[in-house]
């Protein structure tokens, strides 16, 4: 399932020891989820390079303990901009989301609706949403993405005694159509 390697400086490999060996299980599980993430982050940041697109991600940062964690969140997953010739202009914010199901298209997911997030991440953003949340397969690393601008269209659905944002399907973008959406990779 998540067969991607990741490569990290020495100073991320030395955060992640050192929180690890802070950590309860559960902070451990935090930590598997957090590299897991970050190895779907770069995999897409990849991907959208290879046709083109400039595009930045944070450097990987991991609390040294779990009491510490407000002071360890990112504001977005992805920027997608301009080459930055001088200043790089970023119109794109993607956060990325990792899925257990198989898909190739939006039309062949699996299910009507799926889980963007839980309901008390998504209000936690106070309206400062991504622009865009690029859902990829842990499968077959297939890529749909979801764009803010159909909010209207979200709805609200409990799982497992857990509210979660959801999209309907026809909210879907393949990859192709994402990119389309996307202003020429030299301009801004």
């Amino acid at each position: 399932m998540d067969s991607i390697p990741l490569h990290l400086p020495p100073d991320a490999e030395a955060a992640i020891e050192v929180a690890t060996g802070n950590a309860n299980a559960s902070d451990k599980k935090f930590i598997d989820n957090l590299l897991s993430g970050y190895k779907w982050q770069l995999y897409v940041l990849n991907a959208l390079q290879a046709y083109g697109h400039w595009g930045h991600i944070h450097p990987l940062k991991v609390r040294p303990q779990s009491s510490e964690r407000k002071d360890y969140g990112d504001a977005y997953d992805i920027v997608i901009g301009s080459e930055p010739e001088s200043q790089p202009c970023w119109f794109a914010e993607i956060a990325v989301k990792g899925r257990t199901r198989t898909f190739t298209t939006p039309e062949s997911f699996p299910f009507p609706t799926i889980l963007i997030e839980q309901l008390s991440t998504f209000e936690k953003r106070d309206g400062d949403l991504p622009d865009y949340w690029c859902m990829v397969s842990q499968f077959n690393q297939m890529m749909i993405f979801l764009p803010a601008a159909k909010q209207d269209d979200f709805k609200v659905e409990t799982k497992k005694g857990i509210a979660y944002k959801t999209a309907p399907k026809e909210s879907f973008l393949s990859l192709e159509a994402f990119l389309g959406n996307l202003p020429a990779p030299s301009t801004c």
